[in-house]
């Protein structure tokens, strides 16, 4: 087949990180691929790094300008035109709308839309989430099938007239990751945050976008209240990740005077090879569709605690980690003093945890129903 992505932003996240295994995936089983994206940032190095074309979009952007939604139309539709792709494959909110409208005008034979999060679920007024939501229902319609990460994101649209058959949940899968043993691991973090520690420190980690959604502030307090209420725990908070928020984050730590227990490395590329450094690893978000990471931790054995939120109790079940109301910051703090203390059996969590992962999410049964979908069985 020849598949063209198309996705709206070019930095590495769940969405790109999606493309990227999908796309070099097929290309190695003998599809024609390429990738269409908005700038050129590090999924663009990355798929090019990896032989597979990508045609680079200066206008298209998350943010709607109507000049530049008009030259993203003429280019997409240019490109569309020469490739000649059976199957057009959009991910996000705009490149969804847009290219599936584009990919009908020019007779594509399979519009596929995976729904990674729906944008009428951001802090917005009730008006603009109407008319997001009534977008994401024309993207929906316009769309051969949708894909949605989870089945928290299907049931979320179940309401809306004629998308019922259009659905379907595949959850996404990571590849084989090639981890840092810990030592190496914590090696190469103490190479970017030095600190202080012992060979009894514990270490406590997040890889997460410096986001609001991401809940970071709370996972701070927890951390404060677990310093509090158990002075004698020696750990370190460690926070891989990029993003908005570094400075205020900084900031907040400063002022509950956690500099010598909470870090901020900021981006590391290839982060979750580094997730054998933790103890424990810790996702507090508000909402989180699906959460790649969690799968990459269980695939690392290391204990998880998480948000009880989205699609994570679809892939973290009781036998396999601790799950949390997200505001809950001393509920976090308990989760995490009885895992460092190992008050309960957290090496057959983790090891029920990797045996879910393995016989459930895997990347050749995420390409497999892909593909399938293409092929409309």
């Amino acid at each position: 087949m020849k598949i063209l992505y198309v996705i709206t932003k070019s930095n590495w996240g769940g969405a790109q990180r999606y493309v990227y295994d999908l796309a070099t995936t097929l290309s190695t089983q003998g599809h024609s691929v390429s990738v269409v994206l908005g700038g050129n940032g590090l999924l663009s190095h990355k798929l090019k790094e990896a032989g597979i074309e990508v045609f680079n979009i200066g206008s298209m952007k998350r943010d709607i300008r109507l000049i530049d939604e008009i030259k993203t139309s003429f280019s997409l539709f240019n490109i569309i035109r020469k490739f000649k792709p059976d199957v057009v494959h959009v991910n996000s909110s705009k490149a969804g709308g847009i290219g599936a409208f584009i990919a009908r005008l020019l007779f594509v034979k399979r519009i596929i839309f995976t729904a990674h999060a729906w944008a009428f679920n951001e802090n917005r007024s009730h008006t603009q989430q109407f008319f997001i939501g009534l977008l994401h229902w024309l993207t929906i319609i316009f769309n051969h099938k949708t894909i949605a990460v989870s089945h928290s994101v299907k049931n979320q649209v179940m309401w809306m007239p004629f998308v019922k058959n259009k659905l379907t949940v595949i959850h996404p899968a990571s590849p084989i990751i090639d981890f840092y043993t810990q030592k190496e691991a914590r090696e190469k973090i103490l190479e970017v945050v030095q600190f202080d520690h012992t060979k009894n420190t514990k270490w406590i980690g997040t890889i997460a976008e410096l986001h609001p959604v991401k809940n970071l502030f709370n996972a701070i307090e927890s951390i404060d209240i677990l310093f509090k209420t158990n002075p004698e725990i020696d750990a370190r908070y460690v926070i891989i990740g990029e993003g908005e928020l570094k400075e205020k984050l900084q900031k907040f730590i400063t002022e509950k005077g956690l500099e010598s227990k909470v870090f901020l490395t900021g981006f590391m590329d290839n982060a979750s090879k580094y997730l054998k450094a933790f103890d424990v690893f810790m996702l507090p978000s508000f909402s989180e569709a699906f959460g790649y990471v969690i799968v990459e931790a269980g695939m690392a054995e290391v204990p998880v605690i998480a948000s009880n939120v989205g699609g994570i109790p679809e892939t973290v079940i009781p036998e396999c980690g601790i799950l949390i109301a997200p505001r809950d910051k001393k509920a976090f703090a308990l989760a995490l003093k009885m895992t460092l203390n190992q008050e309960y059996d957290v090496r057959l969590q983790a090891d029920n945890f990797k045996k879910r992962i393995e016989e459930n999410f895997s990347l050749e049964g995420m390409v497999e129903r892909t593909v399938g979908v293409y092929e409309n069985k």
